[in-house]
């Protein structure tokens, strides 16, 4: 990691800046981070992985115009490199809801880059955002044929799977290959999976490991307190809760509303969705594959 002792020894290397503006990134100083790019793009103007990472802040400073312009500016400079067109979709497809030309763009990637897994698989997701689940899951699919441990892809299928309520197959692609299934994604959608599937005890397993595995999941807390309840597990329950309750107290409404959907609290997480959706309406694509409102998928209110 770069110091200031090093850029004070070397103001001129656009190396140092960019790699003191990763360090600031990691530790969300956006305003530092963005200032320590700038003065890399000026020492480079062709460096494209600055433009590449500028646009990541601003991604993250709300400011889409500039994060778009920056990600295409690193791949006018460079159109063999997948991270900015990764970023540009993310940014069209998941931030601003605009999939038609997020598809576009990774189409552009794939045309300069043949082959590629994480564009390939991004492209597939992007289709599920759109609506578009069987094609999402051609793809996808072809993913996991290709390679057993592509993380990303499993991941997807899955998700894919739970919402079409074919739980069976969501256990399996989750539990199917080790390293996925002892993840933190992996054991939460299993749990689900599970849950859905009423074995409320290989649920509750599941889910006991996710949050050790990740303590601030409060939706797969949640989940394990519903279980637990079932279970008879009322102290196990009551604990769980009391945590749940609080980290999820400190989100948006989206996130409360995802709470709520696994607590099996139908209204509340209704009222709170409505409300997530008219602050941010693209997120309207990510509602309809969202694990945690598999739970409420079935009420007319939801769909």
């Amino acid at each position: 990691m770069a110091s200031q002792r090093d850029i004070n020894q070397r103001p001129n290397d656009p190396a140092l800046h960019n790699a003191l503006g990763a360090a600031y990134f990691e530790a969300n100083d956006n305003a530092r981070a963005r200032t320590a790019y700038e003065r890399a793009i000026a020492l480079d103007p062709n460096n494209w992985a600055a433009h590449n990472a500028i646009g990541h802040v601003y991604y993250r400073l709300d400011m889409p115009k500039e994060s778009a312009a920056a990600y295409e500016r690193a791949i006018a400079i460079d159109p063999h490199q997948e991270h900015p067109y990764y970023g540009l979709a993310i940014l069209l497809g998941v931030r601003l809801g605009k999939c038609a030309e997020a598809q576009s763009v990774l189409e552009r990637g794939l045309l300069a880059i043949p082959g590629s897994a994480w564009l390939t698989d991004t492209l597939g997701a992007n289709h599920a955002r759109n609506g578009q689940i069987q094609r999402a899951l051609e793809i996808l699919e072809a993913s996991l044929q290709k390679d057993a441990g592509d993380a990303f892809a499993r991941g997807w299928v899955g998700l894919l799977y739970l919402q079409q309520r074919r739980y069976a197959d969501c256990i399996a692609v989750c539990a199917g290959e080790p390293a996925y299934a002892a993840s933190q994604d992996g054991q939460r959608m299993l749990g689900y999976a599970y849950m859905h599937q009423g074995q409320t005890a290989q649920a509750a397993a599941h889910l006991r490991e996710a949050i050790v595995l990740e303590p601030a999941d409060y939706e797969a807390r949640g989940a394990l307190v519903v279980v637990c309840k079932t279970l008879g597990l009322t102290g196990e329950a009551a604990e769980h809760e009391r945590i749940a309750h609080e980290q999820a107290s400190r989100d948006d409404a989206y996130g409360q509303a995802c709470y709520a959907s696994v607590m099996g609290d139908t209204s509340q997480a209704i009222a709170l969705l409505t409300t997530a959706l008219k602050e941010h309406p693209p997120q309207r694509n990510w509602a309809n594959l969202d694990p945690e409102l598999t739970f409420i998928a079935h009420d007319s209110r939801f769909q």
